[in-house]
């Protein structure tokens, strides 16, 4: 959470909210639930989180009714162990062709962790989607698809054969 909004209180508000939520489980879980099932979560989100030009409410229903289908609780673990968690010191030991897709707009993981990552891994591509937010996989679907159809046929041609 430390590179949300690459804003120094990211980390202390999401602690605040981790600890309540760890102190009131139930309560969080109906908090939760009320949010799942009132409208305005697409419009904020919108205001803070993914494009509020490519991601019209029908493409984001799918997205909004995962998310809300997570156990809050459990979901607030996992983001509170990635904090804990960093790969970086084994990117440079990967040996494959990678594909790194970043969406250019993401706050959740700011442009320049990707480029880092691209920077690491040795046989690595970096793809930055235009305007994409953490969403970008919902607000460009074709241009990653594409994306990745000519990253495979570029980089695994011996695969077509078998």
């Amino acid at each position: 959470m430390s590179y949300f909004y690459d804003s120094k209180l990211s980390l202390p508000i999401f602690k605040f909210i981790y600890k309540q939520a760890k102190k009131h489980p139930e309560k969080t879980k109906k908090i939760w639930k009320f949010l799942s099932k009132n409208p305005f979560h697409h419009e904020v989100a919108k205001l803070t989180v993914v494009s509020n030009i490519f991601s019209p409410k029908s493409d984001m229903a799918k997205y909004f009714e995962h998310l809300f289908s997570l156990d809050i609780n459990l979901f607030l673990d996992m983001v509170s162990e990635m904090e804990n968690h960093s790969v970086l010191d084994h990117l440079q030991k990967i040996s494959v062709p990678t594909l790194i897709i970043a969406g250019e707009s993401d706050v959740f993981t700011p442009i320049h962790l990707s480029n880092q990552m691209a920077n690491l891994i040795p046989k690595s591509e970096l793809t930055i989607i235009p305007r994409g937010s953490h969403a970008a996989i919902v607000e460009h679907p074709n241009l990653i698809n594409l994306r990745i159809e000519k990253f495979l046929r570029d980089n695994f041609k011996d695969l077509k054969n078998k």
